[in-house]
């Protein structure tokens, strides 16, 4: 798909200090140190693998504040310079609280001195996967399936060629369609729209082959994920992906800026995309592809979900998961070869200066 001209990009920020003493298990009379010797350690006291977030304390610390300071100057900066983004909003959260927010260049060409807010809203694309996963997890948690269940537990008329014998057919479970890790084809045997029910979809799916086996290599499939939210809604959920998703995990969340149709409303409020000739992008309905992109959101409303996500961490439910599911949900599935990177459901991690970086990209037309 073309390069989107109008861009949403959340950043997380995490400073942890914490200190830790160690209490030796077993040690001999005559080895043992003194009370004064293990300074700050204690027997009953939990000694966390990795330190914890602490508070920012008001005002921000001097790196913080800086740091913000940069970035205020070289956005401007960077987006001058793209030609392809002709505004961009940016938000900082840490915990539970936006630390840093602004909007640069202009939500409208038409109308070049208005840069996105907060509740500018932008198509998210393939950001919607995210929301698929999070309806599977949900009906894990509800004891409704197994992730590594069959999806034709559920489907039974779904079926794939294996890449080395045509004649037979394999079992792809809902964990691998989740983290990309199925072995499918990119894309949906469609066009854009997808005009397809889940049936007619299982019958062109049906001659296709994978381009490996699963679990071997993360292999990109928008099809893994328009078959992963139809299947989950229609056979599992029993209704619609659309309303699923609006029901259980947007209202909880009180994300109310996020969704799949384009009303007068949301069009009246959304960051205009355009195509590399200046024209402005059409909204494209993706129809049965819909989990794999369809989706819009508010910058606010994102900032809401990481928050919401982050809050695991301190092992607090959010309203969409418990912090157990979230905290399984995040984790990576499998390490690329270069081992700075890897993928998870539906995660694209990356290591950053010692930390990982949990990170999921979308990209529309416009």
């Amino acid at each position: 798909m073309k390069q989107p001209r109008g861009l949403c990009c959340l950043l997380v920020i995490s400073l942890i200090s914490v200190s830790c003493g160690f209490t030796p298990r077993s040690v001999r009379s005559w080895d043992r140190p003194s009370t004064a010797t293990l300074v700050g350690a204690s027997p009953t006291a939990p000694c966390p693998w990795l330190p914890s977030p602490v508070a920012l304390p008001t005002p921000l610390p001097t790196p913080i504040s800086d740091a913000f300071d940069q970035l205020q100057m070289l956005l401007p900066a960077w987006l001058k310079g793209n030609s392809t983004a002709p505004g961009l909003y940016v938000a900082v959260t840490y915990g539970q609280q936006v630390v840093w927010e602004a909007g640069f260049g202009s939500k409208n060409l038409s109308d070049p001195g208005v840069p996105p807010d907060a509740d500018t809203i932008f198509r998210i694309g393939s950001g919607t996967k995210m929301f698929a996963v999070f309806m599977l997890y949900q009906l894990w948690e509800r004891g409704l399936l197994a992730l590594d269940d069959p999806v034709t537990k559920f489907a039974p008329a779904f079926s794939i060629r294996p890449p080395y014998n045509s004649e037979a057919s394999i079992d792809v479970t809902f964990k691998q369609l989740a983290c990309h890790l199925a072995g499918l084809p990119r894309e949906a045997p469609c066009g854009f729209p997808c005009n397809l029910t889940t049936d007619e979809a299982f019958e062109y799916v049906a001659d296709m082959v994978q381009i490996s086996p699963p679990w071997t290599m993360p292999s990109y499939s928008n099809l893994g994920f328009a078959l992963l939210g139809n299947i989950l809604a229609e056979f599992v959920a029993e209704q619609r992906f659309e309303d699923y998703v609006g029901d259980n995990i947007l209202e909880p969340l009180g994300m109310l800026s996020s969704g799949f149709e384009f009303t007068d409303d949301v069009i009246s409020r959304m960051a205009v995309g355009y195509n590399p000739d200046g024209s402005v992008a059409e909204l494209i309905d993706l129809g049965w592809e819909r989990p794999a992109g369809q989706m819009y959101s508010s910058g606010a409303d994102l900032a809401g979900l990481v928050m919401a996500l982050n809050s695991a961490s301190q092992n607090v439910d959010n309203a969409m998961l418990s912090a157990e599911s979230t905290t399984e949900m995040l984790q990576s599935l499998f390490e690329n070869p270069d081992g700075a990177t890897s993928i998870g459901t539906p995660w694209e991690s990356v290591q950053v200066s010692g930390a990982v970086c949990r990170r999921k990209g979308g990209n529309i037309n416009g």
